[in-house]
């Protein structure tokens, strides 16, 4: 598994640390950062449909933006809405058609790579790894699988552990961003499960 981040200025500096801790694992360390991800005030905050042409399935609660896999057309659509950075599910291969990093980064964003596909990938030791991401976000990310299904599964997770929001309306926001996968919501809830110390 790779994790790859280009950041174009100084803004993504703290992101980076705390990214790049993520992808060694260092995951009590990663919590230290000083990047302050208001939880109280982004849990507080509905999910709701953004339309943008060329980005299908998109939404946003807060600074974090979610999604299918975006167009040419869409990724500039993105930079116009002051996303920073994109984050993608997706394995480099699943997109021979283009190269995302390199689009992407010719538009001036950070460029995150942490991908997954199939259940067999999605482990509690990648859910570890996309919650502490999703807790550095500071700026403007959006991040995407193909279809919202992968990105519904770590939402949910994400939602319900980090946010507090309910497990009921995790799942309901989970649905609605594209997950479908009978697989990937059983892995989901059980991780939830077991984690889950309130």
């Amino acid at each position: 598994m790779t994790l790859l981040l280009r950041s174009p200025g100084v803004y993504a500096l703290a992101v980076n640390c705390a990214l790049l801790l993520v992808c060694q694992g260092r995951w009590a360390l990663a919590q230290r950062v000083e990047l302050k991800y208001n939880v109280a005030s982004a849990s507080a905050r509905s999910l709701e449909s953004v339309k943008r042409k060329g980005v299908p399935r998109l939404h946003r609660a807060g600074d974090v933006y979610l999604g299918g896999q975006p167009t040419r057309e869409g990724f500039a659509a993105l930079k116009a809405l002051g996303v920073k950075t994109i984050v993608t599910m997706r394995h480099q291969a699943e997109t021979p058609e283009f190269n995302e990093q390199v689009l992407v980064e010719s538009l001036n964003m950070a460029f995150v790579r942490l991908p997954w596909a199939g259940e067999h990938e999605l482990t509690d030791k990648l859910l570890d790894k996309y919650r502490t991401l999703l807790r550095s976000v500071n700026t403007p990310t959006f991040v995407h699988c193909e279809i919202g299904n992968r990105v519904g599964a770590v939402w949910l997770v994400f939602r319900a552990l980090d946010h507090g929001v309910s497990v009921k309306q995790s799942l309901k926001e989970a649905k609605t961003i594209g997950l479908r996968s009978r697989s990937y919501r059983r892995i989901a809830l059980q991780y939830i499960k077991q984690n889950d110390t309130q």
